[in-house]
């Protein structure tokens, strides 16, 4: 048997709905590979103990994510020898990057198809549960009440302006998806190459624009120190009184007491939140009570689809295993922390 070389923190072993086996496989070769792997046993919700002392002096942390504690400087401290952190899903908000990079720890993500395709497509079902009022609808039928004005859906066939906030990989799904329909497109995104816009057929636009013009708000950012609540009550005073707010991004991207008075006071028509700021809402968050709102608990992503869901456990043990032999791993977020990263870890050349 290999000697162990290696401690490796699972802070966020599996997520909801994952079938344990199939995953331990992964473990298992970890293992093999001479790793010695520290478990935190609460799924996506580490604690701030759990963090410190389990993931103390580990050369490297792996999981799904940490809901309620941050992985940050803190955290750093107690792991001196970290190289590390591998997530199974495309989000990083949970990590502190600068710090990360100060330190030349390596972050990085999975950003798998069958996650880029599983939000795209609950991206463009909650738009559309959104402009043909299914909810409504539903809820019409079982109280007994027929068809009436309260029911009338949205024509979308070439009448609609969809605008992306961000126009990253997953928008630029949801954009395929929606170009049959004949809808125009904009996006903001000021991280994007002009040529990227051009090629998709999407118009791009300043943050005003798109919410002066859009029909529908599609975000789709990165949770970012510059992104936190960049909708707030002034962003939503801008939009058309009959537009419609769909997030499948990161809930504090909104200022959610903002949207809920912006849905109260009818600044806008509705919205549809796959995320919130606080996951799960207490069960006293207005938006529960709120009738034009649609509600989703964070499972854009989660769809039964076989072992291809498991395909970011995959590349996160093989970017640990990379990481931890001085091997320059794939999709580094943080890729100014390599040159210290190389100074510290590496095998000096680039791969």
């Amino acid at each position: 048997m290999t000697e162990k070389k290696w401690k490796v923190f699972v802070f966020s072993p599996y997520d909801y709905g994952w079938e344990k086996s199939i995953v331990e496989k992964y473990y298992d070769y970890l293992r093999s590979e001479g790793c010695e792997l520290i478990f935190a046993e609460r799924f996506t919700v580490p604690t701030r103990e759990d963090l410190l002392e389990l993931g103390r002096d580990a050369d490297a942390f792996i999981g799904v994510r940490s809901i309620k504690e941050r992985i940050d400087e803190e955290v750093f401290k107690n792991a001196p020898n970290l190289r590390i952190i591998a997530k199974y899903t495309v989000g990083v908000d949970d990590v502190d990057l600068e710090a990360a990079t100060r330190r030349g720890i390596l972050v990085t993500n999975a950003p798998t198809e069958y996650m880029i395709m599983g939000v795209a497509e609950n991206t463009v079902a909650l738009m559309l549960a959104l402009l043909k009022k299914i909810p409504l609808r539903d809820k019409f039928v079982r109280s007994r009440t027929w068809r009436c004005k309260e029911v009338e859906g949205v024509y979308i066939h070439n009448r609609l302006t969809v605008g992306f906030i961000g126009f990253g990989r997953i928008a630029r799904e949801v954009n395929k998806l929606l170009e049959p329909w004949g809808v125009k497109r904009i996006a903001y995104d000021p991280y994007i190459p002009v040529n990227v816009f051009e090629q998709a057929g999407v118009k791009s636009v300043d943050l005003e624009t798109l919410l002066r013009e859009s029909d529908i708000v599609i975000i789709l950012a990165a949770l970012t120190r510059e992104t936190y609540h960049m909708i707030d009550e002034h962003e939503l005073r801008m939009m058309k009184k009959t537009a419609y707010l769909v997030n499948t991004a990161r809930g504090a991207i909104i200022n959610e007491k903002a949207l809920i008075r912006a849905l109260k006071e009818g600044w806008i028509s509705g919205a549809a939140l796959d995320v919130f700021e606080q996951e799960p809402p207490e069960p006293n968050n207005p938006l529960l009570s709120l009738e034009n709102v649609i509600l989703s608990p964070h499972c854009s992503a989660f769809n039964e689809a076989g072992d291809i869901r498991y395909n970011g456990v995959k590349i996160a043990v093989e970017n640990v295993l990379k990481a931890l032999h001085g091997d320059i791993p794939l999709n580094i977020v943080n890729p100014e922390a390599l040159p210290k990263w190389i100074e510290r870890f590496g095998k000096q050349r680039c791969c």
